[in-house]
């Protein structure tokens, strides 16, 4: 250890000299949490420990670096002290009013180190592009480092002066820990409130997602089902309306995060000993729980730097910290600000203009009304304010109007805009309605067409039940040229029948059947946003659809392309193709007529597919390798997750492949594992099939075609 003077920078020399500390251990967590040592000398070393001198140490995984000596104590001829890395000197250094706006991490960065009260000792990098805007109001310098990898989300790498905050830290080398195994002295903190594997998450008034539910990869014994509300932006900076379809991709895309960060419970490890010694911060150690397996990064170590030995160390899928609580409730107070911003701004300029006008125009009080006119007589005015007992309006066409904005006795009130935070209504009558939502208890009455360019929305805010909107003829969706020879978009024919209609989807009710009529320019094709079907869709021909949810049974004859997800909740019988470009999810039946093909990419040779392999019963399979002892025997233990999926107290099939000329035998059999023999001291590979649960008597079923009228599914 070498020690320095307080405002040593280059640490490329011997400094004030070096000593032999009787015991130094640092301490790291994960960024800016912490990283500091504890050190004990000799009294001899006295005249070179002082407070804010500089100790200088060989550190696990950053050689050499300098921490700030404080905490000194003296007991019984030996110092003590503590010190923190030089990164916290940060602290010491101050920000009056800096407003880094609109910035990406590095220039957030730079223009908060360049404006200290006094000259920053640091060097800052960063490779994350996002970008982010922050106001500090006599705060430190280390305040905005930490607010700076909130907005970013990233985690800072700190080697002396230079500070980068990346995207990521530490590497994977396939460090693996067996769930209480192979750790000595490990305290296991596990947490499962908070897992979720199956979401119907809610947006900002009351927006679902089309599909309702999100399902996560991971699926557990017991399931974890959660309702989740999300607050979704519903306008942007400027004050325009985000529309209702951009809404859904944003509630999409935050519960899919929502699953990803709680598909696992929260799993925390203390260590006496390290898996790994090679392990530093922000590493990938892999965890072999008994229900899944857990991918934790390293976030904190104690290292003896004299044995060169990691004394302690952490790992998990999870460390809370004060810090990150705060920068969540600061994030929802930015979101609350955000939302009253556009109402702010519209008080404002009507303040202004109001304040603006205070000197202009003339008040002409007449027997029984009151003008307000930006000339005299008032038969020469062209912008007039009129109020009688008829009520108060503008015109910009003179005394006689007419008054485009009034407000008149009989309750009635006409705007060209309106910026208010609540509506309510019974009923809405109009030619043309533009801009975000219709809500509330609102009646749409339509005698004959319904013209619809993009989304329709009828609802309550819990989407429980969808309104209803009673067509005589038809219904129109899609773009149109009603100048041209000819219309474009589809056309669902529905008679007398109800149309009901959702967020982003459509539901056309006429007995079992789901028929669409395309018009003579798109004849056997369905081209639409998300398609939901409560009960049979029958493919003729074509669909093309960016998302399908069928609720019934779904019949495909020729071709069906999702550009989004595909989920039904029956059966599913392909007899043409189906292109799903993203998941398909069958909670019922998949019934294939063709080939089951999974298409592989290969390096010479380009897409191929690789077909599946089929049995007459509903077999799951395992397999591994064992080796004999010197016995000739070996112990084939089952994996305990695959045990839960199948049936071994039915018969079982094992094979066994030797890695030498004498054949292998099965002595005996149970539930949860065998017991084979052998050769000694030879490897032998076996193979598992076994019946899926619940399926153990499930052979060669019959299956009735489309059509057949004993299919018990169309009536």
């Amino acid at each position: 250890m070498k020690i320095y003077e307080p405002r040593e920078k280059q640490f490329n020399n011997n400094g004030l000299g070096t000593i032999k500390p009787l015991k130094c251990i640092e301490k790291k967590d994960r960024s800016l949490d912490g990283w500091c040592i504890e050190v004990t000398v000799s009294i001899e070393y006295q005249d070179m420990i002082k407070q804010d001198y500089i100790a200088f140490v060989e550190t696990k995984e950053k050689s050499g670096q300098p921490f700030r000596i404080n905490n000194i104590s003296l007991k019984n001829r030996i110092i003590a002290f503590t010190a923190n890395h030089i990164v916290f000197d940060s602290e010491r250094y101050l920000l009056d009013d800096v407003r880094p706006t609109d910035q990406t991490a590095l220039s957030f960065l730079n223009y908060v180190n360049e404006r200290t009260d006094t000259h920053s000792p640091y060097y800052v990098t960063s490779d994350i592009s996002d970008r982010g805007t922050s106001y500090f109001v006599r705060k430190t310098l280390l305040d905005a480092f930490m607010t700076a990898e909130e907005i970013f989300g990233g985690v800072y790498d700190i080697d002396g002066f230079n500070i980068a905050l990346k995207n990521h830290v530490g590497n994977d080398n396939g460090v693996c820990v067996i769930y209480g195994k192979n750790i000595e002295d490990m305290n296991v903190n596990e947490d499962w409130n908070d897992v979720c594997t199956k979401i119907l998450p809610e947006g900002t008034n009351g927006i679902l997602l089309p599909e309702k539910y999100l399902l996560a990869d991971v699926q557990y014994e017991q399931p974890f089902t959660r309702t989740v509300k999300f607050d979704t932006e519903t306008e942007n900076n400027d004050g325009s309306k985000i529309s209702e379809k951009e809404q859904i991709v944003e509630l999409r895309k935050l519960a899919q995060a929502y699953l990803d960060e709680h598909i696992y419970p929260k799993i925390s490890y203390v260590a006496k000993a390290s898996p790994d010694d090679e392990l530093c911060i922000g590493d990938i150690v892999h965890i072999k729980h008994p229900l899944c397996t857990l991918s934790a990064e390293v976030y904190s170590y104690t290292y003896d730097t004299i044995a060169k030995k990691v004394t302690e160390i952490s790992f998990g899928n999870y460390k809370p910290t004060a810090r990150r609580a705060v920068a969540s409730i600061r994030n929802e107070i930015d979101k609350t600000n955000k939302r009253i911003t556009t109402q702010e701004a519209m008080i404002q300029h009507q303040t202004d203009l109001i304040n603006s006008q205070f000197k202009n125009g003339y008040v002409y009080v007449d027997d029984n009304e009151i003008f307000i006119l930006d000339e005299l007589p008032k038969e020469k005015a062209k912008n007039v304010w009129r109020f009688n007992m008829g009520g108060l309006g503008f015109s910009s066409n003179g005394w006689q109007g007419p008054y485009l904005s009034a407000w008149t006795i009989d309750g009635k009130f006409n705007a060209d805009f309106i910026t208010a935070g609540t509506i309510q209504g019974i009923e809405l009558i109009g030619n043309t309605i533009k801009g975000g939502k219709i809500e509330g208890n609102t009646t749409i009455k339509v005698g004959t067409d319904l013209y619809v360019g993009d989304n329709i929305y009828l609802g309550d805010q819990k989407r429980n039940n969808s309104k209803r909107v009673f067509l005589n003829e038809k219904i129109y969706i899609g773009l149109y040229d009603f100048e041209g020879s000819s219309e474009s978009g589809f056309v669902v024919e529905v008679g007398t029948a109800e149309l009901l209609l959702t967020e982003k989807r459509f539901f056309v009710k006429i007995g079992d059947y789901i028929p669409f009529f395309a018009d003579k320019e798109t004849k056997d094709s369905l081209i639409s946003g998300d398609l939901n079907v409560s009960g049979f869709l029958d493919v003729s021909k074509e669909v093309r659809a960016m998302g399908l949810d069928v609720t019934g049974h779904m019949y495909v004859s020729d071709e069906a392309h999702m550009g989004g997800n595909l989920l039904t909740f029956g059966d599913l019988s392909a007899y043409g193709e189906i292109y799903a470009y993203k998941d398909l999810s069958v909670n019922g039946n998949l019934f294939v007529q063709g080939k089951k093909n999974r298409i592989v990419k290969t390096e010479h040779y380009g897409m191929r597919k690789l077909n599946a392999v089929e049995s007459a019963e509903c077999y799951f399979t395992d397999e591994g390798q064992a080796v004999f002892d010197d016995d000739g025997k070996a112990d084939i233990k089952f994996d305990p997750i695959w045990l839960e999926t199948v049936s071994t107290d039915k018969p079982y099939h094992i094979q066994l492949t030797p890695y030498c000329e004498v054949c292998p035998w099965i002595v005996e059999e149970y539930a949860d594992h065998c017991v084979i023999a052998g050769k000694p001291n030879t490897k032998v590979n076996w193979h598992i099939s076994a019946l899926q649960k619940d399926y153990d008597n499930v052979r060669l079923e019959e299956f009735i075609e489309k059509g057949d009228e004993n299919d018990s599914r169309k009536h």
